[in-house]
């Protein structure tokens, strides 16, 4: 009877554990404005839940050579050099996923426009 009662203890454990559903993560940010001049300072905040890991992407903002920054800041701070139009591109996700798509992830994008 006793071993009766520990498997349906368990069997219970392993349904209520095994019934959790995992919220998918969704990339979000805005920017502290979207239009800019050359040398201002344009804070990044990132809005994104349930999410591990953040990569921010940027032909301009973050470095001459336009590489990205694998963070685990949540925000971050542009001051852009040249002038023009340059997409700014957050994806978030699990630890398992690098800059190419080698697991679960969100990305959005925005538009950031400096003027001279």
């Amino acid at each position: 009877m006793f071993r009766v009662f520990l498997s349906l203890c368990f069997l219970g454990v392993l349904a209520l554990t095994s019934c959790q559903k995992k919220v998918p993560s969704k990339a979000c940010f805005t920017f502290s404005k979207s239009i800019a001049k050359v040398g201002d300072s344009i804070y990044v905040l990132n809005c994104s839940e349930t999410y591990k890991k953040a990569i921010w992407y940027s032909p301009i903002a973050f470095s001459p050579s336009g590489l990205m920054i694998d963070s685990t800041h949540r925000h971050q701070i542009i001051v852009p050099t040249i002038a023009g139009q340059f997409p700014i591109i957050l994806r978030i996700g699990e630890y398992d996923f690098y800059s190419t798509s080698t697991g679960a992830f969100s990305e959005v994008a925005q538009v950031l426009t400096v003027n001279p």
